[in-house]
């Protein structure tokens, strides 16, 4: 294997699932030498005996000398942290009637929320008015009661908030796939 130079980027803090930790799992790692880079990426740093969530701290001259054991001529030249905490943080199955909860209580502040702002701007705009002109300047009769236009507006206004919230989050959904999967390939995100 040629004499490359290899570069090691360590952050401070990186957090870790599974029980054995690789280089690559804590830093990333650049060189001309692509075969090296993958060969670095799998030696073995730590593994973690208990399953239950701690740090670690790992020194950079921890993860050279680890590396020279393997790679006895490799050139590293470090630009990142010098020391790394590496916490494990197993899965942990979520408690479903908390998470069920949360998300019912948000529902309810929302829902009672967006109701109490359409209701103080119908009034301070006096919708109601406005609706009563409309149908009779239409109709020519003065509506008594609700009206079939009041209930379209309402059957309006409630399916625009469902689908301004819906196109919100599948947005916020494909930024938030289109990022991962550039960081998962470690390739460059093109924002044209």
């Amino acid at each position: 294997m040629k004499n490359s130079k290899v570069y090691l980027n360590a952050e401070k803090k990186v957090t870790v699932k599974k029980k054995q930790v690789y280089v690559g799992n804590i830093i990333k790692i650049y060189s001309t030498d692509k075969e090296m880079v993958e060969r670095i990426n799998g030696v073995h740093l730590l593994e973690i005996k208990d399953d239950k969530k701690q740090s670690y701290v790992i020194t950079i001259l921890e993860v050279i000398r680890k590396i020279h054991i393997k790679f006895p001529n490799a050139d590293i030249d470090t630009i990142g942290e010098l020391d790394i905490v590496v916490d494990f943080n197993p899965k942990e199955k979520p408690n479903m009637v908390l998470e069920y909860s949360k998300m019912l209580i948000v529902c309810c502040i929302l829902f009672f929320g967006t109701a109490f702002a359409i209701m103080t701007f119908h009034e301070d705009a006096q919708v109601a008015t406005i609706m009563e002109n409309i149908c009779f300047t239409f109709t020519g009769i003065k509506p008594e009661g609700t009206t079939w236009l009041e209930i379209g507006y309402s059957i309006g206004i409630g399916l625009g908030v469902i689908f301004l919230v819906e196109i919100d989050k599948y947005e916020r959904d494909i930024s938030s796939t289109v990022i991962d999967n550039a960081r998962t390939n470690q390739e460059e995100i093109d924002i044209r």
